[in-house]
């Protein structure tokens, strides 16, 4: 609840603080969005290191879906509450690297285990993320 508070705050205050500078929407998210997830990020990290590749994946694929089950209840009572109107819509892009990294994790799932090859394909979809969005499609 904290964490959210905080990140909250800060989205606002990076709004406000980058709102001359030209840079893409997407940062102030990107930033609190890895501010929220430090301690997963951080564990995660240590896990892989100490080559528990297991372990890793278990954290990151927990720290996604308390975000989606945690945050998006949220924001949608909030909306309700307020009379807001959220739209949730994707862009052909991003419908389409949404299905990807469904299909990416349905493989890691499917027999309960991982491997490297299998870590390397989410690090291939996190780089093309971050590609896309720096050329503006996401």
């Amino acid at each position: 609840m904290l964490v959210g508070l905080l990140s909250e705050v800060m989205s606002v205050l990076l709004d406000a603080a980058l709102a001359g500078s030209g840079l893409p929407k997407f940062i102030p998210a990107v930033l609190v969005a890895l501010i929220s997830v430090s301690p997963e990020i951080l564990t995660a990290l240590n896990a892989a290191r100490n080559d528990r590749l297991q372990t890793t994946v278990n954290i990151a694929l927990g720290a996604s879906l308390a975000t989606v089950l945690l945050t998006l209840p949220v924001i949608e009572g909030i909306a309700l509450v307020t009379g807001e109107r959220i739209v949730m819509a994707l862009t052909p892009i991003q419908a389409g690297m949404l299905l990807l990294t469904l299909l990416a994790v349905m493989n890691n799932l499917h027999d309960g285990e991982t491997n490297a090859i299998e870590g390397i394909s989410h690090v291939a979809l996190l780089a093309a993320f971050v590609a896309l969005a720096m050329m503006g499609l996401l």
